[in-house]
């Protein structure tokens, strides 16, 4: 088995794949108590599969890149005891929306390999408009009515609206930039018809949105 990650936290002009011997823990991020700053996530490498997969697809492999924090975070939960390889993939928000999800779509066969495929985001993610005093704010109502057209489309398979999130009504706050939509995009292309469940419906700071979906 081995983890195939990607990224909102990682940004390139064209999809890049990690591929070291090591990946070192990035702290990309700053103002948090230090003890934040000595979690380590020393995965094994996934330079072999990375590999494969970059000659497959025609990725550009980074032989540098370490864990970001949208990496690494949501791993330390999953899979604590740091035993399975992990490789990483940026997202390329110049290249839109229609591309993630057909770059997507060369990846659902890594699924049948014995890959599990995590796509690291947010839907829903305005930091100008957080309300910092109060992690537990109940979200706004712009923001509720996004996530539920997304929801909406992800269970009838219909995604016209999703594939063009610019068009939804609120779209000027709720998607602010791409970078954390992504991942989202390239998750429904791999998806090869199968269904979503909505696993996780949590709001942090207003603007947040912390739900996550399970498909297969």
């Amino acid at each position: 088995m081995a983890i195939f990650l990607v990224s909102a936290h990682w940004e390139t002009a064209v999809p890049s794949i990690s591929g070291n011997d090591n990946s070192e823990t990035i702290y990309d991020f700053a103002g948090f108590s230090d003890d934040i700053y000595t979690l380590e996530y020393p995965a094994p490498s996934g330079k072999v599969v990375a590999s494969a997969i970059a000659q497959k697809v025609g990725f550009i492999q980074d032989h540098q890149r370490g864990l970001d924090h949208g990496a690494w975070t949501p791993l330390f939960a999953m899979y604590p005891d740091v035993d399975i390889p992990v490789m990483t993939l940026s997202v390329s928000p110049s290249k839109g929306c229609e591309f993630a999800f057909k770059l997507g779509e060369q990846l659902g066969c890594l699924r049948k390999e014995g890959v599990l495929i995590i796509a690291s985001g947010g839907l829903v993610h305005n930091l100008s408009m957080i309300d910092w005093a109060n992690v537990y704010a109940p979200e706004a109502s712009w923001a509720s009515s996004v996530m539920s057209a997304i929801d909406a489309q992800v269970k009838t398979r219909v995604l016209d609206t999703v594939l063009k999130p610019f068009e939804m009504k609120y779209a000027e706050k709720a998607f602010t930039s791409l970078e954390h939509y992504l991942p989202f995009l390239i998750a429904l292309g791999a998806l090869e018809g199968d269904e979503g469940k909505l696993f996780c419906d949590v709001w942090r700071y207003r603007t947040l949105s912390m739900h996550s979906y399970q498909f297969g």
